[in-house]
């Protein structure tokens, strides 16, 4: 079964939104140069489109997601990328004074799924993730948290 699909009009649309919903001059790079960076051809299949630390709850020993949200970029490599914004850019402890230990557990889980799993070493994948949520921010400290997050991707990774 070949469920490849070319996501480029879905991604092209969301970067049309992105260039009116965010303050590109915080960003270290253009959306043009990112949008290059990014693959089109995925699998396409029914996804969760929210996969975050947040919507995971653990209870009796089983995983249950929680709070699906349908996306036109439905595919679960979009999905697994999407929770690296827990796992790399600690999203979920942007709050948090002290959080050395659960920085540390998720740089080991980090480094073990992309052994396992190749498109989540796509840093480029992961800047789109985190653009696509600045416009939904409430606050100041986390539309910054994610800039910085973003930029730091993007010089760490870009060459």
């Amino acid at each position: 079964l070949n469920n490849e699909f070319n996501f480029n009009n879905e991604i092209e649309k969301k970067f049309d939104s992105l260039s009116k919903d965010i303050e590109k001059d915080k960003l270290k790079f253009s959306l043009n140069s990112l949008r290059k960076k990014i693959p089109t051809i995925h699998s396409k299949e029914l996804s969760h489109g929210d996969l975050t630390f947040d919507n995971i709850i653990f209870k009796n020993k089983k995983l249950y997601l929680i709070d699906p949200n349908p996306t036109k970029l439905s595919s679960v490599n979009f999905d697994v990328c999407k929770i690296l914004q827990d796992i790399d850019c600690y999203w979920f402890i942007r709050f948090e004074k002290q959080n050395l230990d659960l920085k540390i557990l998720c740089n080991e889980l980090s480094n073990r799924i992309k052994k396992k799993i190749d498109i989540m070493n796509n840093k480029f994948i992961l800047i789109f993730m985190l653009l696509r949520i600045i416009p939904y921010c409430k606050d100041a400290f986390s539309k910054e948290y994610l800039f910085k997050s973003i930029n730091n991707l993007w010089m760490n990774d870009s060459n």
